[in-house]
C-alpha cells in the first residue's frame, strides 16, 4: 500500500454499489426496498 490516495477503489466500488435508502446492501438481496 501507498500513502497516498488508498480509498479511491472504495470509493468507486461505493459509487457502484447497490443501495437501498443510502445503505448498502448485497447485490442479491433486492427484497428491501428497491429505488
Amino acid at each position: 500500500f501507498d500513502k497516498h490516495i488508498r480509498y479511491e477503489s472504495r470509493k468507486a466500488r461505493a459509487d457502484t454499489r447497490k443501495r437501498v435508502r443510502g445503505r448498502f446492501v448485497k447485490a442479491s438481496d433486492t427484497s428491501d426496498n428497491q429505488e
